[in-house]
């Protein structure tokens, strides 16, 4: 949390608080898989989306004390420039500008804490409608893996060919053009746990360009974390 410049200082100790509780829970996550809450709930307070969505708060409401009725409407009203990280998205904007307008006392004062809660359930819907689709694809994740290890050369080439004859479709989202298990030599890609491999490829098959795509990838990470650090040491 080396960028909380931009904090309140009763903000900063919010968010410095949270992340001290989920490095602790992070080092556990690495012998035993997390859920998706807890790999959410790392990914918020360990990066900097607690902390840009404070300070995206903020500027909207020009310092005043935010409650979900006036946070909603500052975010349908602004066009993103004044948001940082995820909330630059208009998309991610609207969804957590529907879970504040369904809190059930949108007039009162949120506090710190409070708010980056409810952005987290705003961002579980959205992680969870993404896994959703991936899970409905026209073609199995297992199936979808063999389709890009099989023909995969080490220079992403060979993989995304497979991949797209699988998918039966010539537009290939930027992320799955760029996933890293796509530019492994496939030997060394298979090394990745089959079943997190899979899923891995169907997310980014599914997946816009948005920002919402770079968090779902840190977020399976996260929950499978001991899969990718075995990973990570049988590369060496």
């Amino acid at each position: 949390q080396g960028r909380s410049s931009g904090l309140k200082p009763w903000h900063r100790a919010c968010v410095h608080r949270r992340a001290h509780r989920a490095s602790r829970m992070c080092v556990s996550m690495v012998d035993a898989s997390g859920g998706l809450s807890q790999a959410l709930e790392v990914f918020v307070w360990l990066t900097p989306v607690a902390e840009d969505l404070l300070v995206s708060i903020s500027s909207l409401l020009a310092e005043a004390t935010p409650c979900p009725a006036s946070l909603a409407q500052a975010l349908l009203s602004t066009d993103g420039s004044a948001c940082r990280g995820l909330l630059k998205d208009g998309l991610m904007r609207a969804d957590f500008a529907e879970v504040l307008k369904a809190q059930p006392n949108p007039q009162e004062l949120c506090s710190a804490n409070r708010l980056v809660e409810l952005f987290g359930a705003s961002l579980a819907r959205s992680l969870e409608a993404l896994r959703t689709r991936a899970a409905q694809l026209s073609v199995a994740p297992a199936a979808l893996l063999d389709a890009a290890l099989d023909g995969s050369t080490g220079d992403g080439v060979g993989g995304l060919r497979g991949v797209a004859a699988a998918l039966g479709s010539g537009a290939l989202s930027t992320a799955l053009r760029r996933d890293a298990l796509l530019w492994h030599p496939a030997a060394a890609a298979r090394r990745l746990c089959p079943r997190v491999a899979a899923e891995r490829l169907a997310l980014v098959a599914c997946a816009g360009d948005g920002p919402l795509t770079e968090a779902a990838l840190f977020v399976h990470a996260l929950a499978n974390l001991g899969a990718y650090i075995a990973w990570e040491v049988a590369l060496l």
